[in-house]
């Protein structure tokens, strides 16, 4: 029988020490992860995970991702959720069109979207991962 493990990630505001005196203050986003948690355990999913905002660290979520990455065979399923702000970065390695890299807004930081893609790799041959992210990259 396939194994499930999901990571839900909610932060209603981040460190204003790490983003220049913002604190990103949102209304829900730890609720939405309390949500999808639900859903994983009504779906028996052997191991669920939550980050709520000040433990939602860049730390935290690639541990968590790790720690799934290295417990899942084939045919297993990784389902992540994220709630909260999405952000952008320069380009470091040039390959997006726009020049800018999209993020999510961690608690102490930005994980960037080629760090989620490298993490990936760390996952056996047929895992399916399901990745559910409410956040805006609009840059607005």
């Amino acid at each position: 029988m396939p194994k499930g493990f999901s990571l839900h990630i909610g932060l209603n505001s981040v460190d204003p020490q790490h983003y220049g005196g913002w604190d990103g203050k949102l209304g829900a986003c730890e609720a939405d992860a309390e949500d999808m948690e639900l859903i994983a355990k009504s779906l028996h999913y052997n191991n669920v995970s939550t980050l709520l905002t000040a433990k939602a660290t860049i730390n935290n979520v690639i541990n968590e991702i790790k720690k799934a990455a290295t417990s899942l065979e084939s045919g297993d399923i990784f389902f992540l959720s994220y709630s909260g702000h999405g952000g952008s970065v320069p380009d470091q390695d040039k390959d997006e069109d726009d020049g800018k890299d999209e993020t999510w807004c961690l608690y102490d930081g930005q994980l960037p979207d080629d760090q989620l893609f490298s993490l990936w790799h760390l996952f056996r041959e047929d895992v399916r991962i399901i990745v559910l992210s409410d956040s805006c990259h609009s840059g607005t």
